[in-house]
Formats: structure tokens, C-alpha cells, sequence
């Protein structure tokens, strides 16, 4: 993802607030991002759907690294799995001097594929890709969740303009920084 700050103004009576975010910091609070602070539920208005929009591109980033890793194991083995075919191939010499060319078993290939370090390796890359991405489908699901009860209390609360006005606090919620700022346009 890049590293570009974003940012969304929102007009506001006599004034405009303006969102501005960034791609997630290398370290987030998950309790402290998926639960809803009261004290400011304005803000957690505002700034729950551009949350939603970022942990939806990073969950989507984590199932292409997930289904990329999956192909390049795939890939992988069906290369290995030729190669030994190949090398396994041995001929065995009779008693009386003929020779039979020995082709490998199944399972024999199979055993060879598993044991490769380089396909251990990429098998091993391939469940630390579906950890993450069943991480990052948890925290999708609880933002998820953390938005429905945001629109549950929203429906309940008077979202006049000049309701935002009054109680818009400056500050960071859910990794995003409002700055409230004169009206452009009066």
C-alpha cells in the first residue's frame, strides 16, 4: 500500500472538517481500533466508514498475498514433481544382463516433493499467508461490527450540521485525524 496521505473535507455550516489519513501505522492498538469511544461519538461517526474502507483494502491485500502464495506453491510442486519423475528413473540389471528402466511410484515422487526444503518452505510461507489473512478477516468483522452499533446509536442522536459543529473534537480516531478549519465558502 502506499504511503500517501489522503484526504476527505467535509462542509459543516460554518465551517468544514477535514479527514486526513494515511495507510495504517506499523503498529495498531486492534482492542483500541475496534472499540467505540463514547466520549467522542461524533468522531467515531465521521471517521468509521473511511476505517471500514482501509481495513476492507488491507483485508483485500492479505487474500492476494494469500492466493498468490498459493499458486507460486502449486507452481512449485508441479515443478519439483517433474524434476524427481526424472531423477528417480533408475534401471535395474537382471541376472541374466538385461536391463529394465525403473520409473518411481506415486507415492515415491510425492515423498520426494514433500521432502524438498524449497517446497517445505513455500508450504510453510502459504500458512503464515492464511494466518494473516484469517487475522485481518477477524478485524474486517469486528470494525464491521463496530459500525453497525455506530449506525444503531447515529439513528438515535440529532446528526444536525450544527450538532457536528458544536461537538467535533480535533484528534485521532480510528487512525484518522480530524482538523476542524473555517468554512471556505460563507
Amino acid at each position: 500500500m502506499d504511503s500517501i496521505t489522503h484526504s476527505i473535507t467535509i462542509p459543516f455550516h460554518n465551517q468544514s472538517v477535514t479527514l486526513v489519513f494515511d495507510r495504517f501505522a506499523d503498529e495498531i492498538n486492534l482492542e483500541e481500533l475496534v472499540t467505540i469511544d463514547y466520549s467522542a461519538l461524533y468522531a467515531e461517526l465521521l471517521t468509521v466508514s473511511v476505517l471500514m474502507n482501509k481495513v476492507g483494502m488491507l483485508k483485500a491485500e492479505a487474500e492476494n498475498a494469500e492466493a498468490e502464495s498459493r499458486i507460486m506453491r502449486d507452481i512449485l510442486i508441479a515443478k519439483k514433481s517433474q524434476e524427481f519423475r526424472l531423477s528417480l528413473i533408475t534401471a535395474d540389471t537382471y541376472a541374466n544382463g538385461k536391463e529394465k528402466t525403473k520409473f518411481p511410484t506415486k507415492d515415491e515422487v510425492d515423498n520426494a516433493v514433500t521432502l524438498d526444503l524449497d517446497v517445505q518452505t513455500a508450504r510453510r510461507q502459504r500458512i503464515r499467508r492464511a494466518k494473516e489473512s484469517a487475522y485481518l478477516d477477524s478485524l474486517y468483522w469486528a470494525v464491521k461490527s463496530k459500525e453497525k452499533k455506530l449506525d444503531r446509536i447515529g439513528e438515535k442522536m440529532n446528526l444536525a450540521p450544527e450538532e457536528f459543529e458544536k461537538n467535533i473534537i480535533e484528534g485521532v480516531w480510528n487512525s484518522i485525524l480530524i482538523k476542524a478549519s473555517e468554512k471556505s465558502i460563507k
